[in-house]
């Protein structure tokens, strides 16, 4: 398996060989399939300190350059054979899972936000920070990159239906915007609702007709997205098990679904809350129907989470300074070969331990809302109100902490 070290020298060497816009060797075909599921905001576990290269123009802006450089986003093609990475310094890695081999590495315009493979894992589809959607061909990495639309805002996620026929993509505005994939200009439905940012977007395993959205605004949507229409609303301001309204607002940072004996069960992960949530949902034709099934509580806030088929719940949890990988079965007891992984896993401390240097991305995402000064405070001269976040409170975060009991 390749090192942290090797990465860094790649990385550099591509930057030190070709300019920006070119990239390295071609890729190879295979068989496509891919599990679905909603991912959360970013990927937090990945970063390299990268020393800067020798004889090589720096890519980006000056103000980007930072000492830690770190994964955003990943996804892995439906065949199990590619997984693609956007990182902060603007590159998109594109990996071999048959021998960890890093394939090639190609620049981005902008600073990335998600990247997707299209259901078929012919295309690589990047969304950026400035509300912009790229395409590149997995077979040609020589190409730039071709525009397939942009918002006016920044992009969250992105997913394209399995027939590829629907494109549907998020954004810090709270839209929701289903279109065409063969030609986005054609826009089928927008899915209104969400008070605030939406963080991440998938489609319902157990009915794929169905849309799933997480919110800043602590809910969870579920959408007739052909029509757009809103089918339920799942609000997760209230911490189940404890009776009680915990917090106002409690962003759906990430989310995880997988489909366990013909039901779906979805795991939430909220910002500023010590735990995640766990539902069971039931579809009826286009009716859902959610059945709330456990609180699970950390140490801290987890850094991300996913649910795998076998209906285990993964979370990286910060822990006394580094970061554990921990697991919890939904359905059924953690074997005794997951213990074995896992002790082994935890067992590098500093592995994960760059991660904690990754700023959130949340609290960015709140919306800024400005006092409108009367006119007669205007003609005296008073300084007009300062912008107020509309969040959680800072202080709110460690009360909603506190509350809980690690597991």
């Amino acid at each position: 398996m390749l090192k942290k070290e090797d990465v860094v020298d790649l990385i550099n060497h591509k930057r030190g060989q070709y300019k920006y816009g070119e990239s390295s060797k071609s890729v190879g075909s295979g068989n496509e399939r891919r599990d679905q599921g909603g991912e959360g905001m970013g990927i937090p576990g990945c970063s390299i300190k990268d020393p800067q290269p020798m004889d090589s123009d720096p890519i980006g802006d000056p103000d980007d350059e930072r000492e830690v450089q770190f994964i955003i986003s990943a996804d892995i093609s439906r065949c199990g054979q590619y997984i693609a990475m956007v990182s902060s310094e603007k590159h998109l890695l594109l990996w071999n899972t048959n021998n960890w081999e890093l394939m090639n590495v190609r620049m981005l315009p902008r600073r990335p936000s998600r990247v997707r493979f299209t259901p078929i894992s012919v295309e690589i589809l990047v969304a950026d920070k400035a509300g912009a959607l790229y395409s590149y061909p997995l077979y040609d990495d020589s190409s730039n990159g071709k525009l397939i639309l942009a918002h006016l805002s920044m992009l969250l996620d992105v997913i394209v239906t399995p027939d590829e026929r629907f494109i549907i993509t998020c954004d810090r505005d709270e839209k929701i915007r289903v279109s065409y994939f063969a030609a986005p200009y054609n826009i089928q439905a927008f899915c209104q609702g969400h008070l605030e940012f939406v963080s991440s977007i998938a489609l319902l395993l157990s009915n794929p007709s169905i849309l799933v959205s997480g919110s800043g605004d602590g809910t969870i949507r579920f959408w007739n997205y052909y029509t757009g229409t809103e089918i339920e609303a799942l609000h997760c301001h209230t911490i189940h098990g404890d009776g009680e309204d915990d917090s106002d607002s409690l962003a759906v940072k990430s989310f995880s679904m997988q489909n366990i004996n013909e039901k779906a069960v979805l795991c939430v992960c909220l910002s500023e809350f010590c735990g995640s949530l766990v539902y069971e949902i039931e579809t009826h034709n286009m009716l859902v129907d959610i059945k709330f099934i456990l609180k699970l509580s950390y140490a801290a806030e987890p850094l991300c989470l996913t649910l795998d088929s076998y209906s285990l719940l993964w979370a990286a949890v910060p822990v006394n300074g580094h970061v554990e990988i921990q697991c919890h079965g939904v359905r059924r007891p953690v074997s005794d070969d997951v213990q074995y992984l896992l002790r082994r896993i935890n067992a590098n401390k500093e592995f994960l331990s760059e991660s904690l240097l990754v700023p959130s991305l949340v609290p960015i995402l709140f919306k800024k809302k400005y006092d409108n000064p009367s006119s007669d405070r205007e003609g005296s001269g008073e300084t007009p109100s300062s912008p107020v976040r509309n969040g959680p409170p800072a202080k709110k975060a460690k009360q909603s902490c506190d509350k809980q009991d690690s597991t």
